[in-house]
């Protein structure tokens, strides 16, 4: 495997996305749902059915049923009685995170280095947890936090996203789990989903629009952005930055699990529309592992010759969490190739500065919605720093506790639980079915620490509604805000 240079705090922090649960199947068993009183009506998606998968696997559920508040103030003053779900009582609210324990075991094990601090993510949570519980909780309820520290790297990511599950509804039956920022893909969603359990999602699995229909009510993405809309900023974004040169010619590296065939369609119709194409596509086995990395750095070292003999001049990349772009722009050094490459957020822009030179990345644009990755080399690069907000309560919070900011871990874990404050604080019904009708009423009300704004409306979870163009400096080594913000729907 081709070697790797050293990388900030954050760079580090940001690739721990290969250590942590995730799957590459969307599906992986036929769910079946046994729908309680605790949240009538809501399975896996209202209306749709889940796609078989392979593994024949079933998780029948039981609950204890919804409860009808006797005691304690009402969510809302004057709301009427509050009905429970799982895991809230009069007192308290019990929420998941799933977590990775060793951020720096998880970093040797894909031959990358960094300082450790700022990423310890129990920390974090303690403090979070702590201030909340000083100031009220969510919904007048003291958060009773469940954590799983998926700690080993000789599992495969199914099943470390199925311990978690089980920890989070068999055995502690949370109201709602929250992901860290390195997790993976699809598994630990379609289990909890199963499980009647809400998730928090922060990972960079692209959940397109199958997903949320198929997941109404248990898929919230506070910061996130749903491929739909990602994709005519990427491409309206780098034309608008003037990326597609006279007799430049497109490549494209993408994984091929399903949601990412759907995703190259998506652009294909995108560039189309702009009277541009793809000169050539390569597809990389998405990989189920970290053992796996080893042999798609092969494919990878592939393309590279595929794309010098077609005469690829562009690059750019339908994948998840800076996974190909991470290997691919160190192999493509190594054998002289650079191309000029067009980014977004999902490829982690902070992480690539951090472990790569002018050399590769000299003209790359990018498109950000995610500043708390992207902008990684100071605070005041963030046009919101000193602007109050969520963005700086956050941090607040953070150092408060005593320890040190940090861009990623912190950002992520506020954006969670400040959504779920905020959802749950506007309803009387905490219950799945109660939050789902509260967060559709959000509009552009909450604001988030992790992404630029939000909107939020009936069908729609993934909340960042604008972006920033990003350009490759050469002078500082990293990427800088370009123009102002566009309106991403």
């Amino acid at each position: 495997m081709a070697r790797h240079r050293k990388a900030s705090l954050l760079a580090a922090g940001a690739l721990l996305v290969f250590a942590a649960c995730s799957s590459t199947n969307e599906i992986t068993a036929q769910r079946s749902i046994t729908e309680g009183s605790v949240d009538s009506g809501v399975g896996v998606g209202p209306g749709a059915t889940a796609d078989p998968g392979t593994s024949g696997s079933t998780r029948t559920v039981t609950t204890e049923g919804t409860r009808t508040s006797t005691g304690g103030a009402p969510v809302v003053p004057g709301g009427g009685p509050v009905r429970m779900g799982r895991g809230v009582t009069a007192g308290s609210i019990k929420i998941g995170f799933n977590i990775t324990k060793n951020l720096n075991a998880a970093l040797a094990a894909v031959g990358f280095g960094g300082p450790s601090i700022g990423n310890d993510e129990r920390t974090i949570i303690n403090i979070l947890v702590k201030h909340f519980n000083d100031h009220g909780g969510i919904a007048g309820r003291k958060i009773i936090p469940v954590v799983f520290d998926d700690a080993t790297q000789a599992q495969g990511w199914d099943a470390l996203a199925e311990q978690a599950c089980s920890k989070f509804v068999d055995d502690e039956g949370v109201f709602a789990a929250v992901s860290g920022h390195v997790g993976g893909t699809d598994s630990l969603l379609s289990c909890l989903a199963e499980g009647q359990v809400p998730l928090m999602q922060q990972n960079q699995w692209p959940y397109d629009g199958d997903y949320q229909r198929r997941y109404a009510g248990y898929l919230y993405q506070p910061s996130r952005m749903r491929p739909e809309r990602w994709v005519p900023q990427y491409f309206g974004g780098l034309q608008e930055a003037g990326y597609f040169t006279s007799g430049h010619k497109l490549g494209l590296i993408r994984f091929d699990a399903p949601v990412f065939t759907r995703i190259e369609k998506m652009m294909r119709d995108d560039l189309a529309r702009r009277g541009l194409k793809f000169t050539d596509v390569s597809v990389i086995r998405t990989p189920q592992s970290v053992n796996q990395f080893g042999a798609m750095a092969g494919e990878l070292s592939s393309t590279i010759l595929q794309f010098r003999s077609k005469g690829i001049t562009h690059v750019v990349f339908d994948e998840y969490a800076s996974i190909i772009p991470f290997f691919f722009l160190t192999q493509a050094e190594d054998q002289g190739y650079r191309p000029r490459y067009g980014f977004t957020s999902i490829n982690l822009m902070g992480t690539l500065e951090a472990q790569h030179g002018k050399e590769q990345l000299h003209g790359s644009i990018g498109v950000s919605w995610l500043p708390g990755q992207d902008l990684t080399r100071s605070f005041r690069d963030d046009p919101r720093y000193g602007q109050g907000g969520a963005f700086e309560e956050c941090f607040a919070i953070i150092e408060a506790g005593g320890y040190e900011r940090s861009r990623i871990y912190d950002g992520t874990h506020c954006d969670s639980l400040f959504f779920l404050k905020k959802a749950l604080e506007r309803t009387n019904d905490l219950t799945v079915a109660g939050m789902q009708a509260s967060a559709a009423t959000l509009g552009t009300s909450y604001d988030s620490p992790y992404t630029w704004a939000t909107k939020f409306e009936p069908g729609r979870t993934d909340g960042a509604s604008k972006t920033m163009l990003m350009a490759y400096v050469d002078s500082c080594t990293c990427f800088k805000l370009r123009g102002g913000l566009r309106d991403a729907g």
